[in-house]
């Protein structure tokens, strides 16, 4: 086994920084979080540039906040699309936030128990997803109408390079 320092390739490290960047709702409050969101993760993707490259936001953010309690971030999920590459997509999701007290004890609590998930496509039968998910969470997706423009776009740019549908075949 080698001692030597694992190499990091420059792709990882833009997955590694637009997956964080999407933390970035952990401290957002007021009436439009996604807004807020936007803006934080737009200001983190022009000062990453030069490490990172050229980053867009393509879908999003969507943001769910905690539904009782202090008005704080549970999870935040959003697109972007490389301007170097824009066949090249990474869908980037904040889990727990810490300051979010019914993310730790519902959604985190209860992953061990799972329920049928009713919004599964139909060959994925017998798709389950945890219990505090169910509860917490809008089980068929952020809630952002432009969610089926951008599934048509990415099946689109899949298509055109000969991979297969996120959407499954047709």
């Amino acid at each position: 086994m080698s001692n030597a320092d694992p190499v990091i390739t420059p792709a990882q490290q833009a997955v590694f920084a637009l997956g964080a960047f999407a933390g970035l709702s952990s401290g957002v409050t007021g009436d439009d979080p996604d807004l807020a969101t936007f803006q934080l993760i737009s200001t983190g993707l022009g000062n990453a540039a030069s490490a990172i490259g050229t980053w867009n936001i393509a879908w999003g953010p969507s943001v769910v906040m905690q539904p009782i309690g202090p008005a704080v971030a549970m999870n935040t999920m959003y697109v972007a699309r490389s301007a170097a590459d824009p066949s090249q997509y990474v869908i980037a999701i904040a889990g727990t936030n810490p300051k979010s007290i019914v993310d730790w004890i519902v959604e985190d609590g209860f992953v061990h128990w799972q329920v049928p998930w009713v919004y599964a496509p139909v060959e994925a039968r017998g798709a389950r997803i945890a219990l505090g998910t169910a509860i917490v969470d809008a089980p068929s997706g952020p809630s952002d109408p432009r969610g089926p423009e951008l599934v048509a776009r990415i099946t689109a740019e899949l298509r055109k390079h000969g991979a297969p549908s996120p959407a499954g075949p047709g």
